[in-house]
């Protein structure tokens, strides 16, 4: 990362995976699922890192193929509803 400082403020020049790993912090999400594919793995270890800081409190999964990253987000989305939406949300998924 690049910092200028121009006028009132500071300038970040970054590139585009840390970019999208400082949007994703901003977000705030409690689950982040990735999956390591070579263009991204910068991304992704952001994200790990800022996890392990403390600075985006958020778990980080990874699974091993695509299917079970698909199957563990959708289980944790239902885990995370259903405390909140009662009986209409199927609490055994």
């Amino acid at each position: 990362m690049v910092t200028r400082t121009a006028g009132k403020g500071e300038t970040h020049v970054v590139d585009g995976n840390r970019a999208a790993s400082m949007a994703v912090r901003l977000c705030r999400p409690d689950i982040v699922s990735v999956f390591p594919i070579t263009p991204q793995t910068p991304m992704i270890e952001d994200l790990c890192r800022y996890a392990a800081e403390g600075t985006m409190d958020a778990d980080v999964i990874a699974p091993a193929d695509r299917i079970r990253q698909v199957i563990r987000a959708d289980g944790a989305v239902r885990r995370r509803l259903a405390p909140v939406s009662g009986n209409h949300v199927d609490q055994a998924a």
